[in-house]
């Protein structure tokens, strides 16, 4: 999606960075109940649900799909944190993680799946990646801290949590309900960071 602009060459831009993970997927699918067509019907309604959610939300890119899960970047600034592109996302996850909850309880093969959400913020490189290797022109994605961070966060949420690093509780916390955590995420030193309950 790529901000609606075209992207020929790397730049720095300050993003909210959103990893969303479907927990408990790869042992359902592996259950031999499942059907494909079941494994797509699924995915391509969490696809829906995705897009459904961030609709309205200007300056949004869905990155990347994960196979059970999306890389998401708000904002588009070249100098500074968007509060309002954070806000944006805090508010697009709970309705993501409500109405995929609302959709998976009606499916009896998939009614105790949940997301785990990571949201980190900062500076990133962004832009294409491995052109001379790709007839498109390259990936266009984000690298840098802040998106390992956000993947790492999502790596330690768990079923229906969102875990905020500091730097973004320090803009939201007056406006949502949360609570303080103390993980050792991987490559990172010893990291405070923040479980974002519910919305005030």
């Amino acid at each position: 999606m790529n901000w609606g602009r075209e992207i020929k060459e790397l730049e720095r831009r300050w993003v909210t960075v959103v990893v969303v993970d479907i927990r408990g997927f790869t042992k359902v699918v592996n259950q031999p109940n499942i059907s494909l067509s079941e494994i797509t019907l699924f995915i391509n309604n969490f696809f829906g649900i995705t897009f459904f959610s961030i609709g309205g939300i200007k300056n949004v890119e869905i990155n990347k799909f994960l196979g059970d899960g999306f890389l998401i970047f708000l904002g588009d600034e070249p100098t500074k944190i968007e509060r309002h592109s954070l806000m944006q996302g805090i508010e697009m996850v709970f309705r993501l993680k409500k109405r995929f909850k609302d959709f998976c309880d009606k499916q009896d093969k998939f009614k105790n799946l949940a997301l785990g959400i990571g949201i980190a913020c900062g500076e990133i490189v962004y832009g294409p990646f491995g052109a001379p290797f790709a007839p498109s022109g390259g990936d266009i994605t984000g690298i840098g801290e802040f998106v390992n961070l956000a993947f790492r966060l999502t790596g330690k949420a768990k079923k229906n949590q969102i875990l905020t690093s500091e730097e973004v509780w320090r803009n939201i916390n007056t406006k949502v309900s949360w609570k303080k955590k103390n993980l050792t995420l991987k490559g990172f030193n010893k990291t405070v960071c923040y479980e974002i309950t519910a919305l005030l």
